[in-house]
């Protein structure tokens, strides 16, 4: 069975195989996925109360709970991850609803570069 970390570390893979195969939307679209993943995990094991209906947090909830009660950050980083997740959701909407914007390597890169960010303040992995 796949942890939370596991869905994190394979979307985060995900993400830049697409980039490199010029797949540059579905790249962000796994960015942000591979962060929510890991965000969604670590609240679990922190015990934090996600959303009633479902084992995992809205993608409007996320930042907030982030910022309320993501341990071991201080504000500062609490304050980054969850301006990363706001990007990384707001890069995923373009990408993956707006078929009129351009989304390229640009875009990717930046949602990778968001994402390793991230995964870097939370101490993870943001090779």
């Amino acid at each position: 069975m796949a942890s939370w970390h596991d869905i994190s570390r394979e979307n985060r893979l995900a993400a830049g195989e697409l980039s490199r195969a010029r797949r540059w939307r579905s790249s962000v679209s796994r960015s942000y996925y591979a962060l929510y993943a890991e965000l969604t995990g670590r609240l679990l094991t922190q015990g934090v109360t996600l959303h009633a209906a479902r084992a995992n947090p809205s993608h409007a909830d996320l930042p907030r709970m982030v910022a309320g009660n993501l341990a071991g950050l201080d504000s500062l980083g609490r304050r980054r991850v969850k301006r990363a997740a706001e990007r990384l959701y707001r890069f995923r909407v373009f990408a993956d609803y707006y078929p009129g914007l351009t989304v390229e390597r640009d875009e990717s890169c930046r949602a990778l570069g968001e994402l390793h960010r991230a995964l870097i303040v939370l101490g993870g992995e943001g090779d």
